[in-house]
């Protein structure tokens, strides 16, 4: 019900709000259908990536009642198909770098440091939305309640540097799939309430 009330208040203000997701079936039903003006799905073709299908509202609906017991796109047309070729949205050797770094890092061993490795991770993502101005203050509140978590931790872990990106040259950096996954699963719970 949280869910919904806030997308309710996100309508009535005009604001957009994007859903990155891997895996698209996972998205609650009124989410996918009722609340989205379209899905972009985004795949690859053996090795070779970048092929994009849009499906519109319309489209949409169809796809999910077609196909979300086999989720196979295939299922139903899409209403635009398209493919990126070799563009790449973010600095590709700074992207290999963060790669090879993150391969040397040793794992996490307990639990605690899980959960402290995917609370940077997602306030990177909301330090990212703040700073180009995609969540206001207000925003950044909720987002920060959202993963049970204080503004104050926030502004705690920034202030000690734990935010801050070793290649910041004011560039995207691309989020770990911790924090969207963190994010994902306290969205999840908040809608099944």
């Amino acid at each position: 019900m949280k869910v919904k009330r806030k997308l309710t208040r996100a309508r009535k203000k005009k604001l957009y709000i994007i859903i990155v997701a891997a895996d698209v079936w996972r998205i609650n039903k009124y989410l996918f259908v009722h609340r989205s003006r379209g899905i972009f799905h985004v795949y690859a073709r053996g090795l070779e990536r970048g092929f994009v299908e849009y499906y519109n509202r319309q489209k949409k609906h169809e796809l999910y009642m077609k196909a979300k017991k086999t989720e196979d796109f295939s299922l139903v047309a899409p209403s635009y198909r398209t493919d990126t070729g070799n563009w790449f949205p973010i600095d590709e050797e700074a992207y290999e770098r963060k790669k090879d770094a993150a391969m040397k890092e040793p794992e996490p061993t307990t639990a605690r440091d899980v959960k402290k490795l995917q609370l940077v991770s997602a306030f990177k993502v909301l330090r990212f939305l703040k700073t180009n101005r995609w969540i206001n203050d207000q925003g950044l509140t909720a987002a920060c309640k959202s993963i049970g978590t204080s503004i104050r931790t926030y502004y705690r872990y920034a202030e000690r540097g734990a935010l801050d990106n070793e290649d910041s040259d004011n560039k995207v950096s691309v989020a770990d799939d911790t924090a969207i996954n963190l994010l994902a699963s306290r969205l999840g719970e908040s809608s099944d309430e």
